[in-house]
């Protein structure tokens, strides 16, 4: 129902931190992968963060190219959230970045859902580059 969509929007929105990010709660501190989900949720609804600049500042700030282990599942998003938003150009040298933390099994760190992202990061960027 679309009312309980808009209400559940609202909701989240009315939590917005003044850095444009959120937390768990109105009083935590900004959580970047919180704000990259929120912006995930925006772009499935038809919203490009482009459309709102808090947001597109916040995502491309913090958006640096690192992908620790301890960063990988936010850094890969944001790179594939401003990708999509053309915050982030395809390149090749970005995407041997995050190529070069691929385990010889084939995992990211050894991490189920960190590999999941690398799959759908990856494929993108491939067709991005086609």
């Amino acid at each position: 129902d679309t009312e309980r969509l808009a209400n559940a929007l609202e909701y989240i929105s009315s939590n917005r931190h003044a850095d444009g990010g959120f937390g768990y709660t109105k009083n935590d501190e900004t959580r970047t992968i919180l704000t990259v989900q929120y912006a995930v949720i925006l772009g499935k609804l038809g919203v490009s963060i482009p459309d709102d600049s808090t947001l597109q500042d916040f995502c491309t700030e913090a958006y640096t190219g690192d992908f620790a282990k301890e960063d990988f599942e936010t850094q890969a998003m944001l790179a594939r959230l401003l990708q999509q938003n053309e915050g982030v150009e395809y390149t090749k040298n970005n995407m041997y970045k995050i190529l070069s933390v691929q385990q010889e099994n084939g995992s990211i760190y050894d991490d189920v859902e960190d590999t999941m992202v690398f799959i759908v990061l990856i494929d993108e960027m491939i067709k991005g580059g086609e």
